[in-house]
């Protein structure tokens, strides 16, 4: 998920107050935290168990990955 830009996780890091605060990952690859206010990309992650295999698709926009679920 290294992509040279700040973006934040889906991940809360803590809550203070009335203020929310989620991991960023930097553009240099370090983990802190921002609040949410901040206007960064979010970016996605999934975790699949190990025995998960791809059915179909590239993962590219306009044609996702499509798992296995048997």
């Amino acid at each position: 998920l290294y992509t040279e830009e700040d973006y934040f996780t889906m991940s809360p890091n803590h809550f203070n107050g009335s203020s929310a605060y989620v991991f960023r990952v930097s553009s240099g690859g370090n983990l802190d935290y921002l609040d949410v206010y901040d206007t960064l990309p979010a970016v996605p992650a999934v975790s699949l168990k190990p025995e998960a295999t791809v059915k179909r698709g590239t993962g590219l926009y306009n044609d996702p990955f499509v798992i296995n679920t048997d």
